[in-house]
């Protein structure tokens, strides 16, 4: 067995959920088919090993896996928890350690300890100790245990002693010995004279086998009280080879069997002897030992075998395989040729042709026999026999000729090989009328007329004709190996050849036909890479291959058992197909198919429904029927081996306590490993993670299912398998999971962050609708004040206008300045319209776009008035957003103060500085006209008229001026 810590294996024992549990000299394991897990010594962890050479181990009726480990460090794994709990010895250390010691478990579930010439010591679960107080077997006084054993009918205890052999009666309570023998137990006075007993084993038929006097085999029949040494007897099988047993074992079955130094061997019941069983014999699987240290049998009656170069499976009772060696009456040779053929006739009697060695004729048993139906030999290559329906045997040879035996007169006929353009005849068929069609290597295909008893070369098909099939309606098929399959009608005419070529739905997956089968009225199965299934109504082919899970595209034979399953040899192994259900079940070495190297046209079904296939040395025979009651068995109930959260496993003994597995949104990488913890026969298996997958998955062969990303939600995990007839296991395996949603993604967080959206759009539109509310009252306030300003400029006008049409006729000069006022006026309340017009657009939102209006404005005073104006703008006021009623109201000032000083301060140098520190906007406007008294004009309507705007966005206002000095302006807003 591959995987193992060590080749070193002293035992094994399978628990009852079916795990199956390996000590090593290096350890335990336990294997479920598929995986291992080890349990090893740790330090510093009180439930590891206690150290890693594992002496003696067995299960008790509490699922206890009771471990003897080196210096006799003894307790037990519970086999759910997987925790190890050391056990006291009542006795000093020194000798503990330095006595060798054996387990043994009772049919009542007492755990007892032998120290070997020391004492028998009984496992107190109060005391977690063993100790001789808590004894219920005696011992003769002063004899020194060395064994105990218990019969499994009567439940007496036997114990091996240095000084003989004792029973103690668990019913009477009383002690039996060669000293004291009330009842004369015919086992203690037979076997008296024996010491040092060792190993003991009472089997199902009362035999009592011992090992005694320096480790040699004796028994004592119950029956005929005869005592045996098998010294000798063994001594032979294994060519006198030095050997010492150590184990014996007795199986369900009840066969007894040894093992131990250079022995390894089966008691045959028919020959009263041992069958050795040699190590290193050829072949892959093979047992190879020096030591045999133990044997034990599972529940599905697999042995398991434990050597010191490994561990070896193998089921006596599940040998369904036979290989039958060719031979002949009488003689024990065996005759390794090719079988080409296999015949049943109508005697009953199965006829073999060889590449080689002739033909061999065998009774239905398989066994030699003389046949007079067969033609003498003539050559020793034969490929293959054929028995007409009239009773005559037809036997083809490899030089091109071919011998009829005539079953009326017993006569034989050669017919020669020019018959058959010189090439030898590789199949023979009969049709439904009697007529006989042979299929040559060289492609010619030759019809033997019933009627006229004639020969005739029907067709040159110019390729080996390498399967011919009659059907039930009088078809002829012919397989070759390049031109596929032609379909010949009874008339001898070629109605139809199907290639690997040619029209869609009618072409096969290759041209290189091996086998031709009938499946039933509609459906021809063509074999050769993959199956072709041929649909004779519809006129069209199907493929079914690898991706129908079939082992191997190159199949050899096909052969349809009475149950209806076709049996299929690949170039890699034997496998079966439940064509209703689709199920594919394949059988390898480990399943006892020996080999895979099976010979074309050689398979044949025999009449009592068993198969037998020619190999390359002899031929392979079995039972559908048989394997079908061993492998279509109920598919047993999947089990959860393994369940691992970011690469770490888990404690499935804690996990399976909770209804629901449930893993933070952080744990949501799993595995799921699984297994039908059978160990003879595969089953398919598939799962499905509810919530996840669509479909169902067949497994691959590690059985495991991997999610590396499971999205918040509710899963359920479901698992079950089929057997080879389709039929699912009874339960369907289940495991629910939750992977809660991180909190960003729970009920809880996602209400409160809908509530904290919608309060956050109510502040939104709250704030939205202070802003149309803030804007509709600017807009207010600045068409207010573009109407009183209008008001006020409409009413100068009007003045002016009185005023100027009285002084027309009287004074043209006071005339034309009152004009000349009115149009000043006119464009002033046009320029302010124009500037309320461009505060409101949201264009202009930016202070670059104010700047920019006011060097507009100061370009066009400077071509009305002989005035330079300088501009210093910092950088910084770029990134300033002023709303439109700062901009319209910073504007309105700088403007005033331009106006001022181009038109009454009679400017001719003013200088604007625009700059923006600690968050305040200041805007400098200095000239160096001819200033004025401040006290004198305070109350000017400019004046006032920049104070009030400055007032109104909460800005201050400042103003200097000296007479023929100049003015100096200053306006300050925080933003």
């Amino acid at each position: 067995m591959n995987g193992l810590i060590s080749d070193e294996v002293t035992h094994v024992q399978q628990d009852p959920l079916g795990f199956v549990w390996i000590g090593t000299l290096n350890g335990i394991q336990r294997y479920d088919g598929k995986r291992f897990v080890y349990f090893r010594h740790t330090d510093n962890n009180p439930f590891s090993l206690p150290n890693d050479k594992i002496l003696g181990m067995q299960l008790d009726n509490k699922n206890r896996l009771w471990v003897l480990c080196a210096e006799n460090k003894i307790g037990y794994i519970n086999v759910t928890d997987l925790k190890f709990h050391e056990a006291a010895i009542r006795l000093p250390d020194f000798v503990v350690k330095k006595t060798p010691g054996s387990l043994f478990i009772d049919k009542q579930g007492n755990v007892l300890f032998i120290l070997t010439g020391n004492g028998l010591f009984t496992y107190s679960e109060r005391k977690n100790e063993f100790s001789e107080q808590s004894n219920l077997v005696q011992l003769p006084p002063r004899w020194k245990p060395l064994c105990i054993t218990q019969d499994k009918i009567s439940n007496n205890y036997w114990i091996g002693c240095d000084s003989g052999l004792a029973k103690y009666s668990s019913e009477k309570h009383a002690l039996s010995y060669e000293l004291n023998n009330p009842d004369k137990d015919a086992v203690i006075n037979g076997l008296k004279d024996l010491n040092n007993i060792t190993r003991i084993l009472i089997d199902k038929k009362q035999r009592c086998w011992l090992l005694a006097e320096k480790k040699q085999l004796f028994s004592f029949d119950g029956t005929s009280h005869a005592v045996r040494s098998w010294n000798k007897s063994i001594a032979d099988i294994v060519n006198n080879v030095v050997y010492e047993i150590q184990t014996l074992n007795e199986l369900s079955d009840g066969s007894i069997w040894i093992g131990g130094a250079n022995v390894f061997a089966k008691f045959d019941t028919a020959t009263k002897k041992f069958e050795n069983i040699p190590s290193d014999l050829p072949g892959e699987y093979s047992i190879r030992y020096d030591v045999v240290r133990n044997i034990s049998e599972d529940k599905e009656n697999n042995v398991w075998t434990c050597t010191n170069k490994g561990l070896y499976r193998f089921n006596t009772m599940a040998q369904l395989f036979h290989a039958i060696s060719n031979r002949k009456p009488g003689n024990g040779k065996k005759y390794t040729a090719g079988v080409s053929s296999i015949t049943q006739l109508r005697d009953g009697s199965i006829v073999a042709a060889t590449f080689g060695d002739g033909a061999f004729s065998y009774d239905s048993n398989f066994k030699p026999k003389h046949s007079s139906l067969l033609p003498s030999p003539r050559v020793s290559q034969a490929w293959c026999i054929f028995q007409q329906s009239g009773g005559d045997v037809w036997e083809s040879n490899h030089d091109g000729s071919l011998l009829i035996r005539h079953a009326v007169n017993g006569k034989e006929e050669m017919v020669p090989a020019s018959t058959f353009d010189g090439s030898a005849v590789r199949q023979m068929v009969e049709d439904k009328n009697g007529n006989v069609w042979l299929g040559t290597q060289n492609g010619a295909l030759v019809q033997w007329n019933k009627s006229s008893k004639k020969f005739i070369l029907k067709h040159r098909l110019n390729s080996m004709i390498q399967r011919l099939f009659a059907d039930s309606t009088g078809t002829v098929w012919a397989g070759t190996a390049t031109s596929g399959v032609y379909k010949i009608n009874s008339a001898g005419d070629i109605e139809d050849n199907y290639t690997s070529s040619g029209q869609v739905n009618k072409t096969l997956t290759s041209s290189n036909i091996t086998d031709i089968l009938q499946y039933n009225d509609s459906l021809y199965i063509f074999a050769g890479d993959g199956l072709n299934i041929f649909n004779i109504k519809a006129n069209s082919v199907q493929h079914y291959n690898i991706e129908n899970d079939l082992p191997s595209k190159s199949i050899i034979n096909i052969v349809k058992d009475k149950a209806g399953y076709l049996w299929l040899t690949t170039q890699s192994m034997l496998c079966s197909i439940n064509f209703q259900k689709q199920v594919v079940t394949t059988y390898s070495p480990s399943d006892g198919v020996y080999t895979s190297a099976f010979n074309m046209g050689s398979a044949c079904l025999l009449r009592d429904g068993r198969i037998a296939i020619g190999t390359a040395h002899d031929m392979m025979v079995f039972d559908p029927g048989a394997i079908a009651k061993n492998g279509y068995a109920a598919a047993p109930d999947i089990s959860i081996t393994g369940f691992s959260v970011m690469n770490k496993p888990m404690d499935l003994d804690s996990l399976f306590k909770r209804p629901v597995i449930e893993l933070n949104s952080d744990e949501n990488s799993v595995t799921i490993e699984f297994s039908t913890l059978t160990y003879l026969n595969i089953y398919g298996v598939f799962y499905k993670l509810e919530g996840l997958d669509k479909n169902w998955q067949l497994t691959g062969r590690t059985h495991q299912a991997v999610y590396s990303y499971l999205p918040p939600g509710n899963y359920t995990f479901k698992a079950y398998c089929v057997n080879g007839d389709g039929i699912p296991s009874k339960h369907t395996t289940e495991l629910s999971i939750k992977i809660k949603a991180p909190f960003w993604k729970t009920w809880w967080f996602l209400s409160f962050m809908a509530f904290v959206i919608v309060t956050i759009l109510y502040w939104l539109d709250k704030l939205r609708m202070q802003k149309l509310r803030a804007t509709e009252s600017i807009r207010s306030r600045i068409a207010t004040s573009l109407t009183d300003d209008l008001s006020s400029s409409l009413s100068s006008i009007n003045i002016i206008s009185e005023l100027a049409k009285n002084k027309v006729s009287t004074d043209i000069d006071r005339t034309k300045e009152y004009i000349a006022q009115i149009s000043d006026t006119s464009n002033r309340m046009i320029d302010s319209m124009y500037d309320v017009v461009w505060s409101v657009d949201p264009n202009n939102d930016s202070m670059e776009q104010t700047i920019n209006r006011m060097k507009n404005f100061t370009a066009e005073m400077e071509s009305l008035y002989p005035v330079d104006i300088v501009f210093e703008i910092d950088k910084a006021i770029y990134k300033l957003q002023p709303d439109m009623e700062n901009r319209y109201e910073l504007l309105s000032i700088f403007k005033e103060a331009v106006w001022n000083a181009c038109k009454h301060s009679r400017a001719k140098h003013i200088f604007v500085n625009i700059s923006y520190k600690k968050q305040v906007l200041v805007i400098t406007v200095q000239d160096d006209g001819i200033g004025f008294e401040t006290e004198a004009v305070k109350l000017g309507r400019g004046i006032n008229e920049m104070r009030r705007r400055s007032n109104t966005i909460d800005a201050s206002f400042t103003m200097q001026s000296e007479i023929n000095t100049g003015t100096v302006i200053k306006v300050q807003k925080r933003f």
